[in-house]
């Protein structure tokens, strides 16, 4: 780390000390300037690309992190709120601790999605949770199942999203997010570039509502 990166980060640790969004933020604008300039071509940005993985990074960490939460609250003696559903096509993971993290808090990732694109397009696209919710649940184990529009397979790619999920929280830890934080941060990027994308996707195509099925489906993906 070079001096006027340590000077940077000692400042961020002290503005972060009141505020904890400080530093969520700042995170979040890292991942975004990463993976732009690795979507990014001579011919432009790949919205689409950027937006989907961005969608299947968020459902991985609500994944990982209620799994660690899970985990945690078990080796403290307290009851493990996580359930394993064993399907054809794999193993997949539902409970309270999921809910949480993917949309029971006000800084659960949906809830952030939403907040920031309401904030920008106003309420009346918001997809209905409970039917996508339910939705979500029907195709737990089909192996036919696809996501982003019926053009991405979660059971082939949940891998390779895991891995660069790792990878990228790996190089976040400069910023010392807690584990609550770091679903913040993933969900705050990608509302960023749905905010920003929204309204180049065909009209046939409802980014946000993509986007949102992708991180519900992802999240209860065993990772």
């Amino acid at each position: 780390m070079t001096r006027e990166e340590k000077k940077y980060f000692a400042k961020l640790e002290k503005a972060s000390k009141n505020n904890p969004m400080v530093r969520v933020e700042a995170a979040a604008d890292f991942i975004n300037r990463f993976l732009t300039q690795a979507f990014t071509t001579p011919r432009g940005i790949n919205g689409d690309g950027l937006c989907y993985l961005l969608s299947a990074l968020t459902g991985v960490a609500v994944a990982d992190i209620s799994k660690k939460m899970s985990l945690a609250d078990m080796l403290n003696g307290s009851f493990s709120s996580q359930m394993e559903l064993d399907t054809e096509a794999g193993k997949f993971i539902v409970g309270d601790t999921i809910n949480k993290y993917l949309y029971n808090s006000p800084m659960s990732a949906i809830n952030i999605v939403e907040f920031m694109y309401s904030q920008k397009n106003g309420k009346d696209n918001l997809p209905d949770l409970e039917n996508m919710i339910k939705e979500n649940a029907d195709n737990f184990g089909n192996p036919d199942y696809r996501v982003w529009d019926g053009n991405k397979n979660p059971y082939m790619e949940v891998k390779n999203a895991h891995t660069t999920y790792q990878n990228l929280v790996n190089k976040l830890e400069p910023y010392k997010l807690s584990n609550e934080e770091i679903v913040s941060v993933f969900a705050m990027a990608l509302g960023q570039i749905i905010v920003n994308v929204a309204r180049v996707f065909p009209r046939e195509m409802n980014c946000l509502n993509m986007s949102l099925k992708t991180v519900m489906f992802y999240a209860h993906m065993d990772v």
